[in-house]
Protein backbone atom coordinates (compact mmCIF):
# COMPACT_ATOMS: atom_id res chain seq x y z
CA UNK A 1 0.00 0.00 0.00
CA UNK A 2 1.10 3.89 -0.95
CA UNK A 3 2.17 5.30 1.80
CA UNK A 4 -0.23 8.79 2.50
CA UNK A 5 1.51 12.11 1.49
CA UNK A 6 1.04 14.35 4.01
CA UNK A 7 2.28 18.17 4.40
CA UNK A 8 2.46 18.83 8.32
CA UNK A 9 2.58 22.91 9.18
CA UNK A 10 3.46 24.18 12.48
CA UNK A 11 2.88 27.75 13.02
CA UNK A 12 4.07 28.34 16.39
CA UNK A 13 7.01 30.61 17.42
CA UNK A 14 8.41 29.98 21.02
CA UNK A 15 9.92 26.19 18.93
CA UNK A 16 10.00 25.24 22.40
CA UNK A 17 6.23 24.71 22.86
CA UNK A 18 4.36 21.38 23.29
CA UNK A 19 3.04 21.70 19.70
CA UNK A 20 6.55 21.35 18.50
CA UNK A 21 6.83 18.02 20.54
CA UNK A 22 3.96 16.74 19.22
CA UNK A 23 4.77 17.28 16.00
CA UNK A 24 7.67 15.28 16.46
CA UNK A 25 6.36 12.55 18.25
CA UNK A 26 3.23 12.77 16.00
CA UNK A 27 5.48 12.25 12.55
CA UNK A 28 7.41 10.14 14.44
CA UNK A 29 4.73 7.61 15.24
CA UNK A 30 3.57 7.39 11.24
CA UNK A 31 6.42 8.16 9.43
CA UNK A 32 7.59 6.09 6.87
CA UNK A 33 4.61 4.25 7.04
CA UNK A 34 1.40 4.29 6.64
CA UNK A 35 2.50 8.37 5.82
CA UNK A 36 5.03 9.68 3.99
CA UNK A 37 5.46 13.14 5.87
CA UNK A 38 7.00 16.48 4.71
CA UNK A 39 7.20 19.52 7.70
CA UNK A 40 7.13 22.64 7.52
CA UNK A 41 7.80 25.33 10.54
CA UNK A 42 7.76 28.70 11.04
CA UNK A 43 9.99 29.43 13.24
CA UNK A 44 13.40 27.86 14.34
CA UNK A 45 12.80 24.58 16.84
CA UNK A 46 15.31 21.95 17.38
CA UNK A 47 12.33 19.64 15.80
CA UNK A 48 13.57 20.64 13.04
CA UNK A 49 16.92 18.67 12.68
CA UNK A 50 15.48 15.61 14.37
CA UNK A 51 12.76 15.83 12.02
CA UNK A 52 15.44 15.12 9.25
CA UNK A 53 17.03 12.49 11.00
CA UNK A 54 13.97 10.84 10.55
CA UNK A 55 14.16 11.57 6.33
CA UNK A 56 11.72 13.76 6.97
CA UNK A 57 12.25 16.69 4.34
CA UNK A 58 11.45 19.86 7.04
CA UNK A 59 11.53 23.77 5.41
CA UNK A 60 12.31 26.25 8.00
CA UNK A 61 9.98 29.50 6.22
CA UNK A 62 11.02 32.81 7.16
CA UNK A 63 9.76 36.51 6.56
CA UNK A 64 6.25 36.40 7.79
CA UNK A 65 3.72 37.63 10.11
CA UNK A 66 4.77 34.45 12.42
CA UNK A 67 8.41 34.93 11.95
CA UNK A 68 9.96 35.24 16.11
CA UNK A 69 12.66 36.89 14.87
CA UNK A 70 10.79 39.71 12.74
CA UNK A 71 7.89 40.07 15.67
CA UNK A 72 11.20 41.01 17.77
CA UNK A 73 11.93 44.07 15.74
CA UNK A 74 9.42 47.21 16.31
CA UNK A 75 7.31 47.28 13.09
CA UNK A 76 7.01 43.45 13.08
CA UNK A 77 5.34 43.67 16.52
CA UNK A 78 3.26 46.79 15.68
CA UNK A 79 2.31 45.46 12.41
CA UNK A 80 1.57 41.78 14.32
CA UNK A 81 -0.42 44.16 17.08
CA UNK A 82 -2.94 45.70 14.14
CA UNK A 83 -3.40 42.61 11.99
CA UNK A 84 -4.18 40.54 15.73
CA UNK A 85 -6.94 43.31 16.40
CA UNK A 86 -8.52 43.60 13.16
CA UNK A 87 -8.56 39.43 12.68
CA UNK A 88 -10.37 38.80 16.53
CA UNK A 89 -12.97 41.30 15.33
CA UNK A 90 -16.03 39.13 16.06
CA UNK A 91 -18.40 40.36 12.88
CA UNK A 92 -15.42 41.17 10.86
CA UNK A 93 -16.96 39.87 7.65
CA UNK A 94 -13.47 39.94 5.86
CA UNK A 95 -11.59 38.07 7.84
CA UNK A 96 -10.73 35.24 5.30
CA UNK A 97 -9.68 37.41 2.87
CA UNK A 98 -7.80 39.41 5.45
CA UNK A 99 -5.72 36.40 6.33
CA UNK A 100 -5.26 36.17 2.74
CA UNK A 101 -3.67 39.22 2.09
CA UNK A 102 -1.55 39.31 4.98
CA UNK A 103 -0.34 36.00 4.18
CA UNK A 104 -0.37 36.19 0.63
CA UNK A 105 3.66 35.46 0.55
CA UNK A 106 3.57 32.63 3.20
CA UNK A 107 0.86 30.58 1.33
CA UNK A 108 2.74 30.87 -1.83
CA UNK A 109 5.58 29.16 -0.35
CA UNK A 110 3.33 26.72 1.12
CA UNK A 111 1.85 25.93 -2.11
CA UNK A 112 5.22 26.02 -3.89
CA UNK A 113 6.36 22.91 -0.90
CA UNK A 114 3.28 21.27 -1.10
CA UNK A 115 2.70 21.12 -5.35
CA UNK A 116 6.78 20.18 -5.04
CA UNK A 117 6.15 17.07 -2.95
CA UNK A 118 2.58 16.22 -4.76
CA UNK A 119 1.13 15.83 -1.13
CA UNK A 120 -2.26 13.96 -1.01
CA UNK A 121 -3.78 16.02 2.34
CA UNK A 122 -1.98 19.21 4.17
CA UNK A 123 -1.87 18.46 8.66
CA UNK A 124 -2.44 22.21 10.19
CA UNK A 125 -1.03 21.34 13.61
CA UNK A 126 -1.69 24.16 16.10
CA UNK A 127 -5.71 25.46 15.68
CA UNK A 128 -7.40 26.82 12.92
CA UNK A 129 -7.55 30.67 13.62
CA UNK A 130 -3.41 30.90 13.70
CA UNK A 131 -3.07 28.19 10.85
CA UNK A 132 -5.73 29.74 8.42
CA UNK A 133 -3.00 30.71 6.38
CA UNK A 134 -2.36 26.95 5.24
CA UNK A 135 -6.25 26.20 5.07
CA UNK A 136 -6.38 28.75 2.33
CA UNK A 137 -3.11 27.06 0.47
CA UNK A 138 -4.73 23.62 0.28
CA UNK A 139 -8.03 25.23 -0.67
CA UNK A 140 -5.49 26.84 -3.76
CA UNK A 141 -4.10 23.61 -4.19
CA UNK A 142 -7.32 21.71 -4.37
CA UNK A 143 -6.01 19.00 -1.66
CA UNK A 144 -8.13 18.29 1.42
CA UNK A 145 -6.79 19.31 4.49
CA UNK A 146 -7.26 18.54 8.34
CA UNK A 147 -6.83 20.95 11.07
CA UNK A 148 -5.54 19.69 14.89
CA UNK A 149 -6.88 21.51 17.92
CA UNK A 150 -4.45 22.23 20.83
CA UNK A 151 -5.39 25.60 22.77
CA UNK A 152 -8.32 26.89 24.45
CA UNK A 153 -7.70 30.36 21.77
CA UNK A 154 -10.25 32.90 22.34
CA UNK A 155 -11.19 35.07 19.61
CA UNK A 156 -12.47 32.48 16.01
CA UNK A 157 -14.30 35.20 13.46
CA UNK A 158 -17.45 33.88 12.50
CA UNK A 159 -16.64 34.04 8.76
CA UNK A 160 -13.46 32.75 9.32
CA UNK A 161 -15.34 29.55 11.31
CA UNK A 162 -17.66 29.93 8.38
CA UNK A 163 -15.09 29.39 5.74
CA UNK A 164 -13.60 26.78 7.55
CA UNK A 165 -16.60 24.51 7.92
CA UNK A 166 -16.70 24.69 4.70
CA UNK A 167 -13.08 23.50 3.38
CA UNK A 168 -11.75 21.13 6.40
CA UNK A 169 -12.30 17.43 6.16
CA UNK A 170 -11.84 16.96 9.80
CA UNK A 171 -10.79 18.79 13.32
CA UNK A 172 -8.49 16.73 15.48
CA UNK A 173 -9.32 17.90 18.96
CA UNK A 174 -6.55 16.17 21.63
CA UNK A 175 -9.54 16.28 24.09
CA UNK A 176 -13.16 16.35 24.61
CA UNK A 177 -12.90 19.83 26.46
CA UNK A 178 -10.59 21.43 23.36
CA UNK A 179 -13.55 19.71 21.30
CA UNK A 180 -16.20 21.61 23.30
CA UNK A 181 -14.44 24.85 23.57
CA UNK A 182 -13.57 24.85 19.45
CA UNK A 183 -17.76 23.93 19.25
CA UNK A 184 -18.76 26.87 21.05
CA UNK A 185 -15.86 28.95 19.05
CA UNK A 186 -17.98 27.83 15.97
CA UNK A 187 -16.56 24.97 14.27
CA UNK A 188 -18.51 22.09 13.03
CA UNK A 189 -19.30 19.47 15.62
CA UNK A 190 -19.77 16.60 13.29
CA UNK A 191 -16.45 17.20 12.17
CA UNK A 192 -14.84 17.41 14.79
CA UNK A 193 -12.88 14.25 16.32
CA UNK A 194 -10.93 13.89 19.33
CA UNK A 195 -7.44 11.94 18.80
CA UNK A 196 -5.70 12.16 21.77
CA UNK A 197 -1.64 12.72 22.10
CA UNK A 198 0.79 9.55 22.36
CA UNK A 199 3.66 8.91 24.00
CA UNK A 200 6.60 6.07 22.58
CA UNK A 201 7.51 3.84 24.94
CA UNK A 202 10.52 5.68 26.48
CA UNK A 203 13.06 4.98 29.17
CA UNK A 204 14.51 8.28 30.84
CA UNK A 205 17.18 9.33 33.65
CA UNK A 206 16.16 11.20 36.40
CA UNK A 207 17.66 14.56 36.35
CA UNK A 208 20.33 14.97 39.22
CA UNK A 209 18.57 18.04 40.96
CA UNK A 210 21.05 18.72 43.19
CA UNK A 211 23.96 19.11 40.60
CA UNK A 212 21.08 20.75 37.93
CA UNK A 213 19.71 23.28 40.48
CA UNK A 214 21.08 23.29 44.05
CA UNK A 215 18.19 20.99 45.65
CA UNK A 216 19.74 19.91 48.76
CA UNK A 217 20.46 16.29 48.88
CA UNK A 218 17.71 13.71 50.10
CA UNK A 219 14.83 16.75 49.86
CA UNK A 220 11.60 15.53 48.65
CA UNK A 221 10.46 17.74 45.93
CA UNK A 222 6.84 18.60 44.32
CA UNK A 223 7.51 19.34 40.64
CA UNK A 224 5.57 21.64 38.30
CA UNK A 225 6.09 22.22 34.48
CA UNK A 226 4.42 24.51 31.55
CA UNK A 227 4.52 27.90 30.06
CA UNK A 228 3.50 30.53 32.76
CA UNK A 229 0.69 31.64 31.03
CA UNK A 230 -2.88 33.01 31.82
CA UNK A 231 -4.45 29.22 31.96
CA UNK A 232 -1.68 27.64 34.20
CA UNK A 233 -1.93 28.80 37.96
CA UNK A 234 1.42 27.72 39.78
CA UNK A 235 -0.20 30.18 42.55
CA UNK A 236 -1.99 27.53 43.26
CA UNK A 237 1.25 25.16 43.98
CA UNK A 238 2.82 27.87 45.79
CA UNK A 239 -0.15 28.57 48.31
CA UNK A 240 -0.15 25.19 48.65
CA UNK A 241 3.41 24.33 49.55
CA UNK A 242 2.84 26.70 52.21
CA UNK A 243 0.97 24.82 53.90
CA UNK A 244 2.27 21.51 53.56
CA UNK A 245 5.89 22.17 53.86
CA UNK A 246 6.07 22.03 57.63
CA UNK A 247 4.79 18.77 58.15
CA UNK A 248 7.85 17.23 55.60
CA UNK A 249 11.82 17.56 56.41
CA UNK A 250 13.56 18.99 53.79
CA UNK A 251 10.61 19.54 51.42
CA UNK A 252 11.53 21.73 47.73
CA UNK A 253 9.01 23.01 45.28
CA UNK A 254 10.58 23.15 42.03
CA UNK A 255 8.59 24.65 38.71
CA UNK A 256 9.90 24.72 35.59
CA UNK A 257 8.84 26.99 33.08
CA UNK A 258 9.38 30.34 31.26
CA UNK A 259 6.44 32.96 30.43
CA UNK A 260 4.63 36.38 31.12
CA UNK A 261 3.37 35.07 34.65
CA UNK A 262 6.56 34.54 35.29
CA UNK A 263 7.26 37.83 37.54
CA UNK A 264 3.85 37.54 39.33
CA UNK A 265 4.94 33.77 40.70
CA UNK A 266 8.31 35.04 41.27
CA UNK A 267 6.69 38.23 43.43
CA UNK A 268 4.55 35.57 45.40
CA UNK A 269 7.52 33.35 46.91
CA UNK A 270 9.29 36.26 47.87
CA UNK A 271 6.47 38.01 49.54
CA UNK A 272 5.78 34.27 51.47
CA UNK A 273 9.37 34.06 52.37
CA UNK A 274 10.00 30.85 50.27
CA UNK A 275 12.71 32.03 48.37
CA UNK A 276 15.04 29.43 49.60
CA UNK A 277 12.55 26.82 49.34
CA UNK A 278 10.97 27.47 46.06
CA UNK A 279 13.12 27.15 42.72
CA UNK A 280 12.12 28.81 39.13
CA UNK A 281 15.09 27.59 37.22
CA UNK A 282 13.29 28.55 33.61
CA UNK A 283 12.64 26.93 30.86
CA UNK A 284 14.40 22.98 30.31
CA UNK A 285 14.09 20.94 27.55
CA UNK A 286 14.22 17.81 29.92
CA UNK A 287 11.06 17.70 30.69
CA UNK A 288 10.45 14.10 31.59
CA UNK A 289 13.63 13.87 33.44
CA UNK A 290 12.67 16.59 35.84
CA UNK A 291 9.13 14.55 35.91
CA UNK A 292 11.02 11.42 36.98
CA UNK A 293 13.07 12.72 39.79
CA UNK A 294 10.44 14.36 41.36
CA UNK A 295 8.36 12.91 44.08
CA UNK A 296 4.46 13.98 43.16
CA UNK A 297 3.70 16.07 40.02
CA UNK A 298 1.47 18.97 40.28
CA UNK A 299 -0.79 20.23 37.44
CA UNK A 300 -2.37 24.06 38.04
CA UNK A 301 -4.63 24.28 35.11
CA UNK A 302 -7.81 25.48 35.03
CA UNK A 303 -8.62 23.30 31.64
CA UNK A 304 -8.31 19.29 31.54
CA UNK A 305 -4.64 18.42 31.63
CA UNK A 306 -4.37 15.78 28.73
CA UNK A 307 -1.98 17.91 26.65
CA UNK A 308 1.38 16.25 27.04
CA UNK A 309 2.93 17.12 30.42
CA UNK A 310 0.91 14.67 32.64
CA UNK A 311 0.96 11.86 29.90
CA UNK A 312 5.13 12.24 30.49
CA UNK A 313 4.42 12.15 34.50
CA UNK A 314 2.25 9.36 34.12
CA UNK A 315 4.84 7.37 31.66
CA UNK A 316 7.76 7.96 34.31
CA UNK A 317 5.79 6.35 36.61
CA UNK A 318 5.27 10.03 39.20
CA UNK A 319 2.48 10.43 41.45
CA UNK A 320 0.40 13.42 39.59
CA UNK A 321 -2.17 15.25 41.58
CA UNK A 322 -4.83 17.23 39.45
CA UNK A 323 -6.96 19.92 39.77
CA UNK A 324 -10.79 18.87 39.50
CA UNK A 325 -11.85 20.03 36.18
CA UNK A 326 -14.17 19.01 33.40
CA UNK A 327 -13.96 16.50 31.46
CA UNK A 328 -12.17 14.14 32.89
CA UNK A 329 -14.43 11.13 34.26
CA UNK A 330 -13.52 8.88 31.67
CA UNK A 331 -10.21 9.20 32.02
CA UNK A 332 -8.75 10.13 36.02
CA UNK A 333 -10.07 8.05 38.72
CA UNK A 334 -9.15 9.85 41.40
CA UNK A 335 -6.71 7.27 44.22
CA UNK A 336 -6.59 5.02 41.24
CA UNK A 337 -3.87 7.03 38.71
CA UNK A 338 -3.85 10.46 40.00
CA UNK A 339 -5.42 12.43 43.19
CA UNK A 340 -7.99 15.29 42.45
CA UNK A 341 -8.33 18.91 44.43
CA UNK A 342 -10.84 21.91 43.89
CA UNK A 343 -9.28 24.29 41.12
CA UNK A 344 -8.03 27.51 43.41
CA UNK A 345 -7.97 26.17 46.73
CA UNK A 346 -4.91 25.65 48.26
CA UNK A 347 -5.97 23.44 51.23
CA UNK A 348 -7.38 20.87 49.20
CA UNK A 349 -4.28 21.02 47.36
CA UNK A 350 -1.96 20.96 49.96
CA UNK A 351 -3.87 17.83 51.64
CA UNK A 352 -3.38 15.96 48.41
CA UNK A 353 0.29 16.49 48.25
CA UNK A 354 0.35 15.42 52.07
CA UNK A 355 -1.01 12.14 51.08
CA UNK A 356 0.79 11.23 48.44
CA UNK A 357 3.94 12.23 50.38
CA UNK A 358 3.11 10.46 53.74
CA UNK A 359 1.69 7.42 52.09
CA UNK A 360 3.95 5.13 50.25
CA UNK A 361 1.47 2.74 49.18
CA UNK A 362 -0.75 5.27 47.85
CA UNK A 363 2.09 7.02 45.96
CA UNK A 364 2.70 3.51 44.26
CA UNK A 365 -0.69 2.62 43.09
CA UNK A 366 -1.09 6.05 41.65
CA UNK A 367 2.63 5.59 39.95
CA UNK A 368 1.13 2.38 38.47
CA UNK A 369 -2.36 3.32 37.74
CA UNK A 370 -0.56 6.22 35.17
CA UNK A 371 1.56 4.31 33.75
CA UNK A 372 -1.23 1.85 32.69
CA UNK A 373 -3.66 4.52 31.71
CA UNK A 374 -0.78 5.78 29.83
CA UNK A 375 -0.25 3.04 27.98
CA UNK A 376 -3.90 1.90 27.53
CA UNK A 377 -5.41 4.80 26.10
CA UNK A 378 -1.76 7.26 24.93
CA UNK A 379 0.11 4.35 23.01
CA UNK A 380 1.98 5.36 19.78
CA UNK A 381 0.05 1.90 18.35
CA UNK A 382 -3.24 3.29 18.74
CA UNK A 383 -2.45 6.44 17.71
CA UNK A 384 -1.19 5.33 14.74
CA UNK A 385 -4.23 3.24 13.74
CA UNK A 386 -6.52 6.44 15.03
CA UNK A 387 -4.74 8.84 12.73
CA UNK A 388 -4.19 6.38 9.53
CA UNK A 389 -7.96 5.76 9.68
CA UNK A 390 -8.83 9.67 9.80
CA UNK A 391 -6.40 9.81 6.87
CA UNK A 392 -7.89 7.00 4.76
CA UNK A 393 -11.34 8.20 5.85
CA UNK A 394 -10.69 11.78 4.77
CA UNK A 395 -9.25 10.91 1.28
CA UNK A 396 -12.31 7.96 0.31
CA UNK A 397 -14.69 10.90 1.08
CA UNK A 398 -12.86 13.83 -1.11
CA UNK A 399 -12.66 13.84 -4.68
CA UNK A 400 -8.94 14.44 -4.80
CA UNK A 401 -6.88 10.82 -4.71
CA UNK A 402 -3.27 10.26 -3.80
CA UNK A 403 -1.37 11.57 -6.94
CA UNK A 404 -3.52 13.88 -8.21
CA UNK A 405 -0.56 16.53 -8.63
CA UNK A 406 0.83 16.32 -12.30
CA UNK A 407 3.99 14.35 -11.92
CA UNK A 408 7.08 16.42 -10.90
CA UNK A 409 10.44 15.30 -9.47
CA UNK A 410 11.06 16.28 -6.14
CA UNK A 411 14.40 17.90 -5.69
CA UNK A 412 16.82 15.12 -3.25
CA UNK A 413 19.44 18.17 -2.72
CA UNK A 414 17.70 21.13 -1.94
CA UNK A 415 14.04 22.07 -1.30
CA UNK A 416 11.94 25.06 -3.68
CA UNK A 417 13.21 28.48 -3.75
CA UNK A 418 11.96 30.27 -0.79
CA UNK A 419 12.01 27.56 2.23
CA UNK A 420 15.26 26.12 2.16
CA UNK A 421 15.74 24.44 5.50
CA UNK A 422 18.12 26.25 7.96
CA UNK A 423 21.19 24.34 8.60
Amino acid sequence: MTAIRVLYVESGESGTGGSFESLYQEIAAVHPDPVDAVAIVLNDSWCVARLRELGVPCYRLAGHLYDRERRDRLGGRTLFRIASVLDRVAFFPLSPAFDWIVHRPLIRRVQSIARRHRVDLIHLNTQIHRDFFAALAARACRVPFVSHLRSYFEGLAPAKARAANRWASAYLAITAGVRDHWVRQGVAADRTVILHNSLPDLSVRALDLTREWGVPAGSRVVGCIGRMTERRHFDWAIRAFEKVRASHIALRLVIVGDGERRGDFRELVERAGLSGEVLMPGYDPRGMEFLAAVDVFVECRDVEPFGRVLLEAWQVGTPAVLARVEPLEDIVVHGTNALLYEPGSAEDLARQIDLVLSDEALARRLADGGKETCRRLFGDDLFRRELAGIYGRVLSRNRIRTGSFPARSVPTGSPPAGGAPRR
